[in-house]
Formats: C-alpha cells, structure tokens, sequence
C-alpha cells in the first residue's frame, strides 16, 4: 500500500471541477485503487479504480460487484481512515 496525501482536481463529465485528498493508493487483487476525501465532505471516502501507465493514469468509477468486492477486502483499512 502507498501513503499519500496530496490535493488532486477531478473534472466531471459536465466540465464541474471537485476537489479531494489522495489518501492512499492501495492494491486489491493486484488492481490499483485510490482512497480519496472530498474537499467539501468530511468522514465520506471515494473509492476510484487506478488505470493507465505511470503518468499517463486515470482514475475510473466502480460499479457495484467491483465496489463490493473491494469494500470487503479494505474494509479494516476503511474503519482506520
């Protein structure tokens, strides 16, 4: 698991910019997910699966089979955060 936290800018499919912490970046089944805190929310967690090449990564909304997948397996790490 990588520790992070650093400010990232996400824009929306409507051109509305959100703004959140990186938390984390953690690894469940050998996919990469980033652990983000909306700017305008406190105690919310997003969970975004990690695609692409260094550098050239973006950030993907899970369904909902991948996100209960994922919320099992981090789920002792959701409760630390």
């Amino acid at each position: 698991m990588g520790e992070l936290e650093s400010e990232i800018v996400l824009v929306d499919e409507e051109g509305v910019e959100h703004r959140f912490t990186l938390y984390r970046i953690v690894e469940v089944d050998d996919v990469a997910y980033a652990l983000l805190g909306p700017e305008d929310s406190e105690g919310e967690l997003v969970v975004l699966r990690v695609e692409g090449a260094e550098g050239e990564q973006s950030l993907v909304t899970l369904d909902d089979e991948e996100w209960e997948r994922v919320a099992e397996a981090l789920d002792g790490l959701l409760e630390e955060l």
